[in-house]
């Protein structure tokens, strides 16, 4: 029989054992303890982050906000508090609101028209600082700085309260302070001539009244740059802006001390492109090299008279001084006083070609007439312009210029011929006693044939077709004569030779007594008055009737004869300065100088005048103010914002030989002339009747004076002013720092700004900083 053995199963699912079970267990915890680590530390980092992003962006809407406040404002009106800690932790500012066309609405004087002041500064509430924006919704220009410090400081310190406020940084501030960066100008450029950059900003200062000393220092170099050397134009003190010409500190009239420097090379640079054509150049060498200028901060200094009102006077030389207009200034650009085309109304300006009104092979004396109506202004000197007919040469043995008679009605302006005599000097006026006067030319064709084209004689050769001036002599012609019922009236004389038996040189040709000997103006009156059979007598004798020659003997005729023109000089010159607004409602006056030459007879005299209105509508009247000739001068005129000055220069011709060095006074001339009397009485001095070697005439000649740097000082409150200049930047030039008395300028604000806060023992932080520069300056 079989017989079943018993068989043994095993399970296929294990069961865990107790030792299994405890070890996943620890496991898991593990492994949930790590997820939740993770978590929470991602979760602390990530509120960190938030919290840290979040004061990021504060502080950047904060800066943003100060940044666009302070390059709006103006860091003339600018205060900090403290008010003398080089750091400071609160800043009071003006700011303008824009009008709809986004221009800042301007007061009547120019100036912005601020409406709000502004106010940073630090609070502290509940333990927290925080960063405040206050704002007064108006801004009191009236106030000094000093008064402007104290209101700042009431509002940081709570004694004064703000109309509106905001808290750009509510908690977690640390720092904020405001500080100014040192004024640092690079006057590199690569170019191997100097290049002009107009209008810099090196900087702000507060400025007391008076005397200032202003630094350029050297503190490197551009790395591409071959030298320390920089050079300096137009430097301008903001609001008062008043240009200096940085080269007026280093010629001969600026007062002892104005410029002093480490002692390198300072000179000038002369072209068209600087103010007043040119600019100082200082050689420097090394690091620490400086030059310093002393000059007035409330001081308009006039150099350029570019908007100046220029009457009878020239700009002239590389500096730009203003002159008097001397009679060689008028070589290349003659103004007429009178014109015969004018006079006569002739359409042929350049005249026509005639015959004198003469027997044939007779000598004429004609007497042009010059026409009261006709001169346009009074003048101390002249010169005529005698012009040749086309086709003949003409030869005139003398001219002379005479005032015509005085007359006693109008009817009878023209029937007399008679002109007046010279008369004694003394107590009279030079229109009341020089009334007559010889004419002389140079013999520039060398028409007597002698190879000297530079004599000076008193007889006319001119080839045909062409024209002479007349030197320069001193005679006085006047719209108005004192105690004359009639304005007066010239003569200018002439003795022409009968030209068939005149030996003219053969590069003039032979003289065609068919074609034209005379040029000749016409019009329906009468011009020029002649007689046919003159004698040198006749022509040089100021009176006809009376001297042997009856009235049938001369005839009127309506035309004028050879002279063209009459170019005419003054002996005074005027500059008119524009209208210098110094800023302040009631200025102080102290001083007005200038630089200047003036030699022996000549003059040179100013006057100054203020207004409270820019059109000077409330000023003085110019002839009411005393004239000042000694500088500097003390000035005694109203405290008004407006300053004006005027400046008169003068000069009285005086007698000169051509040839020699001697000079004759005016007086001294007509006097010697005069004094020959008899048949003599109309001949007049040369060079032999004042002792010299020669007969030569004596023609006429001027002194000249001039005047530059006319300077006007006051007193003006302290204030923030800014420093401006022109510079000349060139590739061998440095980097150079610029302070006024000893202190940096304002040039860059810089803001720091630092937060923190403590998150969970860790301390998380930002900080940052800005640099910005105020572009207003109030206008």
């Amino acid at each position: 029989m079989w017989k079943l053995k018993p068989q043994k199963y095993i399970l296929s699912n294990k069961a865990f054992s107790l030792t299994e079970i405890l070890f996943a267990s620890v496991l898991s915890v593990m492994a949930v303890g790590i997820i939740l680590s993770v978590w929470i530390f991602a979760h602390k980092t990530w509120t960190g982050e938030t919290y840290h992003t979040s004061m990021r962006i504060d502080m950047l809407k904060a800066l943003e906000t100060l940044e666009n406040d302070i390059r709006l404002s103006s860091a003339t009106y600018m205060v900090f508090y403290p008010a003398d800690d080089p750091k400071s932790s609160a800043v009071l500012m003006p700011k303008a609101e824009t009008d709809d066309d986004g221009f800042f609405p301007t007061e009547e004087s120019g100036e912005i028209e601020w409406t709000q002041t502004i106010i940073y500064h630090i609070v502290e509430e509940d333990g927290e600082k925080k960063l405040r924006r206050s704002v007064l919704n108006s801004f009191d220009k009236s106030l000094n700085r000093s008064q402007r410090e104290e209101l700042l400081k009431g509002i940081v310190e709570g004694s004064e309260s703000a109309d509106d406020y905001s808290d750009l940084i509510k908690n977690n501030l640390d720092v904020f302070d405001i500080s100014s960066l040192s004024a640092v100008v690079d006057f590199y450029d690569d170019s191997d001539s100097s290049i002009l950059e107009r209008n810099v900003v090196f900087g702000y200062s507060q400025l007391s009244p008076g005397d200032h000393n202003i630094r350029f220092t050297v503190t490197g170099k551009n790395q591409d740059s071959s030298g320390y050397g920089f050079g300096i134009d137009n430097l301008k003190i903001v609001p008062a802006a008043s240009t200096r010409e940085t080269e007026y500190y280093i010629s001969s009239f600026a007062p002892l001390g104005t410029v002093v420097s480490s002692g390198d090379t300072t000179s000038i640079v002369h072209d068209s492109i600087w103010g007043n054509n040119g600019y100082l150049e200082y050689d420097a060498n090394h690091i620490g090299d400086y030059i310093e200028f002393k000059d007035w901060y409330d001081l308009w200094r006039e150099s350029s008279f570019d908007n100046t009102i220029k009457n009878n006077v020239v700009s002239y030389g590389n500096d730009v001084r203003i002159k008097l207009e001397t009679t060689d200034d008028r070589d290349e650009q003659k103004f007429a006083c009178w014109s015969g085309f004018i006079q006569t109304n002739d359409e042929i300006k350049e005249g026509r070609d005639g015959f004198l009104p003469r027997e044939s092979g007779k000598s004429i004396v004609i007497r042009d007439i010059i026409k009261n109506e006709y001169i346009d202004e009074d003048v101390d000197m002249i010169r005529v312009s005698i012009i040749a007919p086309k086709e003949n040469p003409i030869f005139i043995k003398s001219v002379y210029i005479t005032r015509k008679e005085d007359y006693s009605s109008l009817a009878s302006r023209y029937d007399n011929p008679d002109g007046l005599v010279n008369t004694s000097t003394l107590g009279k006026l030079t229109e009341e006693y020089h009334c007559h006067q010889q004419l002389f030319f140079k013999d520039i064709f060398d028409g007597n044939n002698n190879g000297d084209t530079d004599e000076v004689l008193e007889s006319v050769w001119l080839a045909s077709g062409k024209e002479i001036w007349s030197e320069w002599i001193a005679f006085p012609i006047r719209k108005t004569i004192k105690n004359n019922i009639f304005p007066p009236d010239y003569f200018i004389t002439f003795y022409v030779p009968a030209p068939e038996f005149v030996s003219f040189p053969v590069s003039f040709g032979t003289f065609d007594s068919s074609k034209g000997d005379a040029k000749y103006w016409e019009d329906n009156t009468d011009q020029s008055i002649y007689i046919k059979t003159g004698t040198y007598t006749t022509a040089g004798t100021p009176f006809w009737t009376g001297a042997g020659i009856t009235s049938g003997e001369y005839t009127s005729s309506n035309q004028l004869f050879f002279i063209k023109e009459i170019d005419g000089w003054q002996n005074k010159g005027t500059i008119e300065s524009q209208v210098f607004d110094t800023s302040i409602v009631s200025p102080v006056y102290n001083n007005i100088s200038w630089s200047q030459n003036k030699p022996a007879g000549t003059g040179i005299t100013l006057k100054a005048r203020s207004a409270s209105n820019v059109d000077m509508s409330d000023a003085a009247v110019w002839d009411n103010i005393l004239p000042i000739s000694i500088t500097p001068s003390s000035l005694s005129i109203s405290n008004k914002r407006y300053a004006q000055f005027f400046a008169e220069l003068s000069a009285a011709p005086f007698w000169t030989c051509p040839e020699h060095s001697l000079n004759i006074s005016y007086v001294n001339y007509i006097e010697k002339q005069i004094s020959f009397g008899g048949n003599k009485s109309y001949i007049f001095p040369t060079h032999t009747d004042f002792g010299g070697a020669c007969g030569v005439p004596l023609v006429s000649g001027v002194y000249s004076s001039w005047v530059d740097d006319v300077a006007i000082t006051w007193t003006a409150p302290s204030r923030i002013c800014a420093l401006e200049g022109d510079i000349a930047k060139r590739n061998d030039f440095g980097e150079v720092k610029i302070t006024i008395d000893g202190n940096d300028l304002i040039k860059v604000l810089k803001v720091d700004v630092g937060l923190s806060f403590n998150f969970h023992g860790r301390i998380i932080s930002e900080e940052n900083s800005i640099e910005v520069e105020p572009k207003n300056t109030g206008k």
